[in-house]
């Protein structure tokens, strides 16, 4: 069936006529526009104006409905900010579309790009907002198969006991010695592979194990990586390469091996490079 409109609109009581530009619905093959034989009652209550076909008596309303499929182009383009009431389109039937670009600065900061509402018995209640500075307020439950917050990205949710504080994100592309430049050196590589991560602590390592963050991320047993570990617990001089500022073969650094239990940690000579650096964040 086609749609086809009156080219007159008018906006509320003792308001001016205004010329819709560019208004063009059509379900099916575009209609070749043509001009409704009959005219607008007499008297009638503000609102749109419309037809079903050129031959009908156009009658008033103060909505404008479309059911089915169809494309809406240059939309309105004279109203600019004139208020111009409600457009509901059925989700019915096939694929209905709406397009065009909304200019920022021509926006109120209260008004909705997308608004999605569901009406009962009590009312009408917002289910989905966008205002123009792209903020999206659902509500209900949102389910999907992937939530992203920046780059960390998730397909399901912890178990058992939630993660607190910086736990395991992964390691460098390298593997190096004990040599980087320090404590920052060490935090600044991992920040550059996961931006806001620094070189995992020896707590940060078994608090990403007691809340499942290895088995999380899909950690495979026998992966080994640098670790910080502070002072000294030790006879040997197991001082994190005397902070990471050495590759020197009787200077020590802590490094972790996971398994499927769990893992432990070990101790590696400093001019050794069989481990990359573990980032926590």
């Amino acid at each position: 069936m086609r749609m086809l409109f009156h080219d007159r609109l008018r906006i509320g009581a003792g308001s001016a006529v205004l010329s819709i530009a560019l208004l063009w619905v059509a379900n099916g093959a575009l209609a070749a526009w043509q001009e409704p034989q009959q005219q607008p009652p007499v008297g009638s209550p503000p609102g749109f104006v419309w037809t079903v076909s050129p031959s009908d008596v156009a009658q008033p309303g103060g909505q404008f409905n479309i059911a089915g499929s169809g494309k809406i182009s240059g939309f309105f383009t004279a109203l600019g900010m004139s208020q111009f009431g409600n457009l509901f389109l059925s989700l019915t039937g096939s694929q209905n579309l709406i397009y065009g670009v909304a200019r920022h600065e021509n926006v109120s900061p209260d008004a909705s790009l997308l608004l999605l509402q569901t009406m009962s018995s009590d009312g009408i209640r917002n289910r989905l907002r966008v205002n123009r500075d792209g903020d999206l307020t659902v509500s209900g439950a949102v389910t999907g198969t992937r939530l992203c917050i920046g780059t960390d990205c998730r397909t399901e949710w912890p178990g058992g006991e939630a993660c607190s504080g910086p736990v395991f994100v992964g390691r460098t592309d390298r593997q190096v010695d004990g040599a980087r430049g320090g404590y920052t050196g060490v935090n600044a590589e991992c920040d550059a592979k996961y931006a806001g991560s620094h070189l995992c602590t020896v707590d940060e390592v078994l608090q990403s194990i007691s809340c499942g963050q290895f088995t999380r991320i899909g950690v495979t047993s026998g992966t080994g990586f640098w670790i910080s570990g502070g002072p000294p617990g030790f006879t040997a001089a197991a001082n994190d390469c005397h902070g990471w500022t050495s590759a020197r073969e009787d200077e020590l650094g802590r490094f972790w091996e996971y398994t499927a239990t769990g893992g432990a940690g070990w101790l590696s000579s400093c001019n050794l490079t069989a481990y990359r650096l573990g980032c926590c964040r």
